[in-house]
């Protein structure tokens, strides 16, 4: 049976790898020696296929702006940056209409269902 990708990838306030952010955050330590998992979202990124909805606030606290924008760069096409507003606990995608909206229309155009079939196996059978 044929396993389908997904049909998009939205990252959200995300981070470029556990080891970017902790080494701003705790700077005086040594994270990147430290640290047993690395969540590497831009090497991750640049292996994924899928259409990327990447939304990010300048005002996050937490996250840095600059890890978006990095993700962004480091995404294959077709890909979209939304740059929201509010920290990182206030700029929820859903909370305003033109966010919404953004999303929505990003959806429609590389992920709409009613485009794509679902996955068969080899005899066609879904």
């Amino acid at each position: 049976m044929r396993v389908a990708g997904p049909r998009a990838i939205i990252l959200h306030s995300a981070f470029t790898s556990v080891n970017d952010l902790g080494s701003q955050v705790y700077w005086f330590l040594p994270v990147r020696f430290l640290s047993r998992f690395g969540y590497d979202n831009v090497e991750n990124l640049k292996r994924i296929s899928a259409p990327v909805f990447i939304a990010h606030s300048r005002d996050d606290d937490i996250v840095p702006f600059a890890h978006g924008r990095k993700l962004y760069e480091a995404a294959r096409e077709p890909k979209t940056f939304l740059e929201m507003s509010g920290g990182h606990n206030d700029g929820f995608i859903f909370t305003r209409p033109e966010w919404v909206a953004a999303l929505a229309a990003f959806l429609d155009n590389h992920a709409d269902a009613r485009r794509l079939e679902p996955p068969t196996d080899a005899d066609g059978r879904r």
